[in-house]
């Protein structure tokens, strides 16, 4: 930001020794930035959490964590005469949100905090993302609690994500993101950040569930 205004500066006064040193300045910020925030990206792993596990994110001032409870499929939902019929399959997983007590400081309180936006994806082997399904009434599956909700330090809850995924897909995983605009993409080793690897959370094996 001071480079740009010194580049300005410099164009206004018409000096052109201030405006190439500012400019020259500025790229190489530009250019190394970019640089470092490509080579982080490129040097993290791609991690998969086992069943249980927790991925945690941080907030503004303690951390969230979420892990899969369980999963399952069916082909439809809902009662005989007039069941949801998924296109495919739908897979159902219940997902654990906790507000980690020991990320806290001791002066931080007993206060509510509302997580930021969570953006979950189910993943198969060929690194297709299924979004979740919104079209199922409340009468026909349990949503559980929104994503959302505010927890105190050390409550949880419970949220049943309902996916509609095509038949045949494999080795399903859980892909949990925040959802913080686009500015999060040039933020160094930040999940969502160009290029960077993602941690997963993987699913139990999927039971068959007759509708």
């Amino acid at each position: 930001m001071v480079g740009s205004v010194v580049l300005l500066y410099a164009s206004l006064r018409k000096s052109s020794v201030l405006a190439l040193a500012s400019a020259t300045t500025v790229g190489a910020l530009l250019v190394g930035y970019l640089g470092l925030l490509m080579g982080v990206s490129l040097l993290s792993p791609e991690r998969t959490l086992a069943v249980g596990d927790r991925k945690y994110f941080c907030e503004v001032d303690c951390h969230m964590a979420y892990s899969v409870q369980s999963s399952y499929s069916a082909s439809s939902f809902g009662p005989e005469p007039s069941p949801l019929v998924a296109k495919g399959v739908f897979v159902v997983v219940k997902l654990k949100t906790w507000f980690d007590p020991n990320s806290i400081s001791k002066f931080r309180g007993d206060a509510p905090l509302a997580p930021n936006p969570r953006r979950p994806y189910l993943t198969d082997d060929t690194g297709h993302r299924f979004e979740p399904w919104h079209s199922i009434a409340s009468s026909a599956v349990d949503p559980g609690t929104p994503l959302t909700q505010p927890l105190r330090p050390g409550e949880f809850y419970f949220t049943n994500l309902i996916f509609d995924v095509t038949p045949g897909s494999r080795n399903l995983r859980l892909l949990l993101l925040s959802d913080c605009g686009p500015v999060s993409k040039l933020v160094i080793d930040d999940e969502n950040s160009l290029l960077h690897k993602k941690i997963y959370l993987d699913l139990p094996p999927v039971r068959a569930v007759l509708p």
